[in-house]
């Protein structure tokens, strides 16, 4: 009897350890990504509810800011709400984008800045303030619209000279993850 209770333990472990196996096997048949598809700057991506093509991108220190939008310096220099950090430098991609349907709103969770060592989605705060004429709620389907992508640079994640650290990485704007499309911010 002792014996039948371990065989009957060993084969319920053993099939407790292929059903595992079988779902990470299926999990990954499932939602495999595809290739990679890499764009560079001036490249359009089209995806389903709009294109983009980036136009160039800057990397801005914090002081830059207070003195293109000095009517809004108190925002650039408050602590972040969501981390209590105070806000960097900011990194600037701007882009022309034509809408092609607008029922899910802006799609800002699209888009990240990606270096390997850090990702940063878009900074509300400073794209109203840098993108004060462009209102997603009054926008005509399939026209261009110039806009920029402010990603902020918060001190606290290069604390070795933020700016020429940054500078030196080799940094992506990624438009989607599967499959995965992202344009190459280089310069060279």
């Amino acid at each position: 009897m002792f014996k039948s209770k371990k065989v009957i333990g060993v084969i319920l472990g053993i099939l407790a350890v292929a059903f595992i196996i079988f779902c990470i096997v299926q999990t990954n048949i499932t939602f495999a990504l595809e290739d990679e598809k890499p764009m560079y700057i001036g490249e359009e991506i089209v995806r389903e509810k709009y294109s983009i093509t980036v136009k160039d991108y800057e990397i801005v220190s914090n002081s830059d800011m207070q003195k293109r939008y000095p009517e809004n310096k108190e925002i650039l220099t408050l602590p972040h709400r969501d981390n209590g950090v105070e806000m960097g430098d900011a990194i600037l991609v701007h882009c022309v984008m034509n809408f092609k349907d607008k029922s899910k709103g802006f799609p800002y969770a699209d888009f990240n800045l990606d270096s390997g060592s850090f990702r940063q989605g878009i900074s509300s705060e400073l794209f109203y303030l840098i993108n004060k004429e462009f209102k997603f709620s009054q926008i005509e389907l399939n026209k261009d619209y110039e806009i920029t992508f402010p990603f902020a640079i918060y001190p606290i994640l290069f604390p070795s000279g933020r700016l020429d650290e940054v500078q030196t990485m080799k940094i992506r704007l990624v438009c989607s993850l599967n499959p995965l499309i992202y344009v190459q911010l280089d310069k060279e």
